[in-house]
């Protein structure tokens, strides 16, 4: 029966080790195969050169005399006899001289090999060729013989025929070459196995943060983000590859770790009506009509505070999205003017401005409304009629560090502030501003959910700028939004993509 089990993959380690060891292995056999060839092949030509040189030495004893009155060699055997005694066989030589088809010199026989063999003897019968010189091998019972087969005829005595045969071992010198050949596969197969354990030991070493990285993903969840892959100081890709996780493992836990926090905030603040309304619901009288009226207009306030909640909710949950902001070009001017209208009809303040009145600036004009108007009606809550309120835009060329957000780099940006004499923020408050749910244990009595400044910053974080607060507990607060100024943006288009509808921009947590 066919398995279906998936089979494991082949670790990255394993193929890397592998494809390593298989060029080494090619580099080697290569490597041998010609150090083989080359010196196999130098053999059989310098043996060939020295047998050639044995013939041509013989017919140079020919042509001389036989002695210093110049008289003609007698014959072939007084011939034989003068060439070996004048030529010494070299270590892997031996030389035997045949007349009229007998042995009748022999040189070199101390050789670990014999001349006067049979396969010899049928060398000569078969390649003996007349008047020439041939070379060929032969193979003994001991040896295997390179032979030089050289047909002698001695001028005068034509009926008298010989042949000089001249021997070379080069069996014995190929079985020295297989030899260091074996030697070398030996050495070359030891280091092939060091190679490989010790480049297992470095692979393991260079990738021990994928191993680490392939465990931590296994074990990784929703509930346990706080696994880290174990990366060593040295800068490798690899190591690279753990940084980065382990930085994104940060991100995830920071983003599950305030997803927790906000669900647990959100609960708490949603129970608290569902509370009030249940209780005032159990306890009503059904038989007074006061109290009826009474339960009624509270169900109905505490059920407008959930709907503001909610929307609040859906509108940071929306701000994540791309097509949250709208961008446009906005005249600067024309945007104080707006801000201040809308901002006198919220209460009885002494309302001033002071507005840039030229440029223009790419934004969704409605967005930053939405958040300057939150400002506002901040500055309304925390002060009391007739205390001062200043709506200001300026051009500014920098981001203040202590401002909240990644503001983009641009070369300038435009800050609209909101500016109040009222009660003022402690300093140790400050920090926890933009805090989902977050609320100044001294603004209890106020109305107010925690979400406005979030978001308000949430609103300039889509636009890529930043918002900052500076204030001083009894003199007044100053909230400042930075837009930078991206010249030549593109229009995002929204008014026809899912979920952008005006109901979406409508409502501001207060």
């Amino acid at each position: 029966m066919f398995n279906r089990r998936a089979q494991r993959p082949t670790s990255v380690r394993r193929r890397m080790l592998a494809m390593m060891l298989s060029f080494m292995v090619a580099g080697l056999v290569l490597a041998g195969a010609v150090g083989f060839a080359l010196p196999y092949g130098d053999l059989n030509r310098r043996v060939d050169a020295e047998l050639q040189q044995r013939a041509d030495e013989f017919r140079n004893v020919a042509a001389a005399k036989g002695n210093t009155t110049r008289t003609p060699h007698p014959d072939l055997t007084a011939l034989f006899r003068t060439y070996f005694s004048r030529v010494v066989p070299s270590e892997h030589e031996a030389m035997m001289a045949v007349v009229d088809g007998k042995v009748v010199l022999v040189s070199g026989g101390e050789r670990p090999f014999d001349l006067n063999a049979p396969a010899v003897l049928q060398a000569i019968r078969t390649h003996r060729v007349p008047g020439a010189s041939v070379i060929t091998e032969a193979n003994t019972e001991t040896a295997t013989l390179r032979l030089l087969i050289s047909d002698v005829r001695l001028t005068g005595a034509p009926d008298s025929s010989g042949v000089l045969v001249v021997g070379n071992d080069v069996g014995r010198q190929r079985a020295r070459i297989w030899s260091s050949l074996i030697r070398y596969g030996l050495v070359a197969a030891v280091t092939i196995l060091l190679a490989g354990l010790v480049g297992n030991l470095i692979a393991r070493r260079l990738l021990r943060p994928l191993t680490e990285l392939r465990a931590a993903t296994s074990e990784i969840s929703s509930v346990d983000l706080t696994r880290r892959v174990a990366v060593s100081s040295e800068d490798t890709d690899v190591a690279e590859v753990g940084r980065a996780f382990n930085a994104m493992l940060d991100r995830l836990e920071t983003g599950f770790a305030e997803q927790r926090q906000f669900l647990d905030d959100a609960a708490h603040e949603l129970r608290t009506p569902l509370t009030i309304v249940r209780g005032h619901v159990e306890l009503l009288d059904i038989d007074d009509a006061d109290d009826i009226r009474a339960t009624r207009e509270l169900v109905l306030e505490e059920s407008d505070r959930m709907a503001r909640l909610v929307d609040d909710l859906l509108l940071l949950a929306n701000s994540q999205r791309p097509d949250f902001v709208l961008l446009r070009e906005v005249a600067v001017a024309e945007l104080g003017k707006e801000l201040l209208d809308r901002g006198v009809v919220l209460a009885d303040r002494d309302w001033q401005s002071d507005f840039q009145q030229s440029g223009t600036i790419h934004l969704d004009r409605q967005r930053v409304s939405q958040a300057a108007i939150q400002l506002m009606a901040n500055a309304v809550k925390f002060s009391a009629p007739g205390d001062r309120i200043t709506i200001a835009t300026r051009w500014a060329d920098a981001v203040p560090q202590s401002a909240v957000g990644t503001a983009e780099t641009a070369t300038r940006y435009l800050a609209i502030s909101v500016a109040d004499s009222g009660v003022g923020i402690a300093e140790a408050e400050q920090q926890r501003l933009f805090q989902r749910f977050f609320r100044s244990p001294g603004a209890s009595r106020i109305e107010g959910s925690g979400l406005g400044l979030p978001l308000v910053a949430a609103i300039m974080e889509a636009h890529g700028g930043a918002i900052s607060v500076l204030s001083t507990l009894g003199v007044g607060s100053t909230f400042t939004l930075w837009l930078p100024d991206v010249s030549g943006a593109e229009e995002t288009r929204l008014g026809n993509q899912p979920g952008s509808t005006e109901q979406d921009r409508d409502g501001m947590a207060r």
